[in-house]
């Protein structure tokens, strides 16, 4: 499957990911909003036109990389795009569906995507506990595809590096629970967003340590076949 940065940090830059995807013969394509104003954590009406414009290119059955997680709402944009019924599973050590209020941001998107016609509810995991329950709930219903996005810092901070406060899952537990989200949905789309910049404090072993850390989910993706 195809790789996708959207890049308004410039984090994979700063990390080399985009050049390490390069190396093991994977071109991502780059959506570059670098330059775009109203976009930090909120996303003001004009980044919105841009970013549903951007957006709506990249194919939903792409992997796509969305910057940190101040820009978590980006996944509201995929999610948007996405036209037949389907639920959101979020792993994420945060809900993100705080109130709608006026401006779109990265505390309130699954509201807001909630509020789209085609999509029928949301389940959050943030534990190998929840996901067990999510997967139980999964046997006993009329499955929906789903729309899974996963914000990186549900991990433990030894696993990977982000600018919120972190989880406690492994990166295996990760993994396993994507796994058998997997086997037992359909997924439609997928994207992934986290990280720590160095504006925001970031040191070369914290970017080379995610780097390697995006590498290993990349490899593991495709040996799930997606």
């Amino acid at each position: 499957m195809k790789h996708v940065l959207i890049d308004i940090s410039g984090i994979f830059c700063q990390e080399s990911f985009s050049t390490e995807l390069e190396n093991c013969g994977l071109f991502p394509g780059i959506v570059d909003l670098s330059g775009l104003e109203g976009t930090n954590c909120y996303c003001s009406d004009e980044a919105s036109a841009v970013i549903r414009r951007e957006v709506g290119e990249v194919p939903l059955s792409s992997i796509c990389w969305i910057d940190t997680g101040d820009y978590h709402y980006l996944s509201y944009f995929r999610g948007s795009c996405i036209g037949e019924p389907f639920e959101l599973v979020l792993l994420d050590n945060h809900t993100d569906d705080f109130d709608l209020a006026d401006t779109l941001s990265c505390g309130n998107w699954v509201s807001a995507l909630r509020r789209e016609p085609f999509c029928k509810g949301s389940s959050l995991i943030r534990s190998t506990a929840e996901a067990a329950a999510f997967l139980r709930h999964s046997s006993d219903c009329d499955l929906l595809p789903v729309f899974l996005s996963i914000d990186l810092d549900v991990l433990r901070p030894e696993e990977f590096r982000t600018n919120w406060d972190q989880g406690s899952m492994s990166f295996e537990e990760m993994l396993s629970i994507i796994e058998s989200i997997v086997a037992s949905r359909k997924v439609l789309a997928i994207d992934i967003c986290g990280g720590l910049t160095e504006s925001k404090g970031a040191t070369p072993s914290d970017l080379a340590h995610n780097c390697r850390q995006r590498l290993r989910l990349s490899d593991a993706l495709r040996k799930m076949g997606i």
